[in-house]
């Protein structure tokens, strides 16, 4: 669960990566609050659309299973694994 958190995390954070990439770039101070003034919503609003995009594109390319799941049960004393039949 801390993996899928972590992804999430990641995904809004970087248009303020790219943003302090761009100041850095431009010879801007990174930590100055001047720097940073009118670019928080947006950026803001564009880690949220990256996240929601993301969640799209997994969910449609995500590999799915046909058939009928058959759960994991004992075949000769062994435990055999569910699996899709």
């Amino acid at each position: 669960m801390s993996r899928v958190a972590f992804e999430v995390v990641i995904f809004f954070v970087v248009p303020f990566i790219l943003f302090a990439g761009w100041l850095v770039a431009r010879g801007r101070p990174v930590m100055s609050k001047e720097s940073w003034e009118g670019a928080g919503g947006w950026l803001t609003i564009a880690g949220l659309a990256i996240v929601v995009a993301a969640f799209i594109y997994v969910g449609a390319t995500a590999d799915r299973g046909s058939g009928t799941y058959e759960p994991a049960h004992l075949e000769d004393g062994r435990l055999a694994p569910g699996r899709l039949k």
